[in-house]
Parts: C-alpha cells; sequence; structure tokens
C-alpha cells in the first residue's frame, strides 16, 4: 500500500464492482488519479478465477483498466512541470499493473502471471496498442511455458469440481419442494 493514497471502497452491483473513492498512485515517475469507476477487476474467463484473487490486486486492476481505457489512447500528453511529454503504452500500463500489485504486497509469483496474462491479452488488442509486445516476449513466453502444466492441471482440476458443482445445483432445483400459493 506504500505508494496508495488509500484503500478503495468497492460495493457490488450485481455484475460490477463499483469503486466509490477516488484514490492516488504514485508511480516511480508519475502520480495518477484513480477515479470512481465501475469495473469487472479483472477481465478473466470465469473458469480460471480460482488463480485471482479479486480483492488483493482489486485496485490494481481498477488502475490497469483505467490506464488502457483512458491514459493509452491519449498518446502524448504534456503535463505542467515536465520536461518532456508523458507517453504511456499498453506496455507501461502492463508495467505499472505488476508494480502496484506488488505495492499491494501480493506475492511475485502471483503478481508474474497477472502480468504474464495482461501481456497476452495486449498482444491481442485490435486497436493496434499492442506495439512493443515482443520486447517482453523473451519473458512471457518462457514463463508461460513453465507456469502452463499447473495452470492446466488446475484447470481440469477446477472444470471438474465446477461441473459436480452445477449437477448438484441442478439435482436440488429439481427434488426442491417449492410452495405453491393457496395451500
Amino acid at each position: 500500500m506504500k505508494r496508495f493514497s488509500d484503500w478503495p471502497v468497492l460495493k457490488w452491483d450485481g455484475e460490477r464492482w463499483d469503486m466509490m473513492v477516488e484514490v492516488w498512485y504514485q508511480g516511480s515517475w508519475d502520480r495518477f488519479l484513480i477515479r470512481k469507476r465501475k469495473s469487472d477487476l479483472a477481465t478473466v474467463p470465469f473458469f480460471m478465477w480460482f488463480l485471482i484473487q479479486k480483492t488483493t490486486g482489486a485496485i490494481a486492476a481498477i488502475f490497469h483498466d483505467q490506464l488502457l481505457e483512458e491514459e493509452v489512447p491519449k498518446g502524448e500528453q504534456w503535463i505542467e512541470g515536465q520536461e518532456a511529454p508523458r507517453v504511456i503504452t499498453t506496455r507501461d500500463a502492463d508495467g505499472l499493473f505488476y508494480q502496484a500489485l506488488i505495492d499491494l504486497d501480493v506475492k511475485p509469483v502471483m503478481a508474474t502471471l497477472m502480468w504474464v496474462g495482461v501481456r497476452w491479452g495486449s498482444l491481442f488488442r485490435r486497436d493496434g496498442h499492442n506495439k512493443g509486445w515482443w520486447l517482453d516476449a523473451g519473458k512471457v513466453i518462457p514463463i508461460s511455458i513453465v507456469a502452463a502444466p499447473f495452470v492446466l492441471v488446475a484447470l481440469v482440476v477446477n472444470s471438474v469440481l465446477y461441473c459436480i458443482y452445477l449437477i448438484v445445483e441442478k439435482m436440488c432445483g429439481i427434488f426442491s419442494v417449492t410452495r405453491r400459493k393457496g395451500k
């Protein structure tokens, strides 16, 4: 939490998380205002949720979303008091996401896996903001290869357990006794 001004207050609205207060993040060179906004916290397919602790890195995920949606598309920006323009690329946003996770005391292995995930996501961006991906390929690809067996085993186990849960839930629905009106 060293670089964050406050802890975010999040409220679930049934579909997305609503950040109720603004928070400042102090990067190595720049200070960023993370505005009140709605977020899914990390756009991860449901079958991979077991990898992510949504609460630990929540503010980092919201910060990353804001950077990708608002800062990256702006391109070159002149900030008062700076000698050179600030340009935030997708690569920068992903790096800031990783640094924010570390600042939030997310374990380095988990932070690295989350960084690898957002770097893969950056490769497949359709808005032209995926330049520079290959600069990290030398890290992303080997980490992905090493992590893949562990993630795949966990994914299979999680999927089987989820299917069992759905079957039990369906069976409970079939056998549940509902009260009819008037009786």
